[in-house]
């Protein structure tokens, strides 16, 4: 079984302690997801297991581990090489075409990367990642720029990773890389704090309905439990579909003059809001 467990890490920029008696064990199979605001020490930490930073404190311990590899900050290539010899730069001489095409970029592959866009470069880094296959992906905002077809691909390719046996230990703040994930930590104060995957399984899909006036929304609260209630403002109201059947909520919204029914996309501030909930 692969293992790696970080015990009491220190980090410091100078005299600004970063990271404060950080503690994480990932095992095979895990995906592990690190959520929090801007500047709390994501990025470093995954270049601290990466191996870039090695002056910190604490004790790292692998137990299987042969290789890390993954995208941390910005994905960097020669620009005057193609993407294709950019591969080959980094891993050797190979046939890559298989990963290539699953990203939709067997024409583009051979264009210098000078002319890639930003969501391309990201497609290239994440392919040359993949074609890494590593012991542990160390993954920092992986699906920047990326079209929603591009984002299938990383969660499928999450999905068979995961399956044999890979850790994956990635920072973000979007939901949708959140659900594939094993777990969710929230990094606050230098460490790793609560698991918050419940409240992310929660706003992973979340039902906007519209009625004619406010009494449809009375009476379609009446019909639902607190907790699947995340907003009410005059005739809306937002359902949590966690563990519901949406044709049947539909067809009891429109016994009270639904107007109309969408799904919506929540962000995180919605999972902290909930969280601060939870420990108060």
């Amino acid at each position: 079984m692969k293992q790696i467990k970080l015990n009491e890490i220190e980090f410091k920029y100078g005299e600004k302690k970063v990271l404060k008696g950080l503690d994480l064990t990932c095992v095979s199979g895990d995906a592990i997801a690190i959520v929090g605001d801007n500047g709390v020490g994501k990025s470093t930490l995954l270049y601290i297991i990466a191996g870039f930073y090695p002056k910190y404190t604490g004790m790292i311990e692998k137990t299987g581990i042969d290789d890390i590899f993954g995208i941390i900050e910005q994905p960097c290539f020669w620009n005057n090489l193609t993407g294709y010899e950019n591969l080959e730069y980094y891993l050797g001489e190979g046939d890559y075409n298989e990963e290539i095409a699953k990203w939709g970029m067997s024409e583009d592959i051979h264009k210098p990367v000078k002319k890639y866009s930003l969501g391309m470069k990201q497609k290239l880094a994440l392919i040359l990642t993949f074609c890494a296959n590593p012991d542990i992906y160390v993954l920092d905002e992986p699906t920047n720029a990326l079209d929603q077809s591009a984002i299938d691909t990383f969660n499928k390719s999450i999905t068979e990773a995961k399956a044999k046996g890979k850790i994956i230990i990635m920072a973000t703040h979007l939901l949708n890389e959140l659900t594939i994930c094993d777990k969710v930590f929230l990094m606050s104060d230098g460490k790793l704090e609560l698991d918050l995957k419940e409240e992310v399984n929660k706003y992973s899909l979340v039902y906007a309905f519209e009625f004619v006036d406010e009494d449809g929304v009375n009476n379609m609260k009446s019909k639902l439990n607190v907790s699947d209630i995340l907003e009410v403002s005059g005739n809306r109201i937002l359902v949590t579909m966690d563990d519901k059947n949406p044709t049947e909520l539909l067809k009891l919204a429109s016994q009270y003059g639904l107007l109309s029914a969408s799904p919506i996309e929540c962000d995180l501030k919605k999972v902290y809001s909930d969280v601060n909930g939870r420990e108060s």
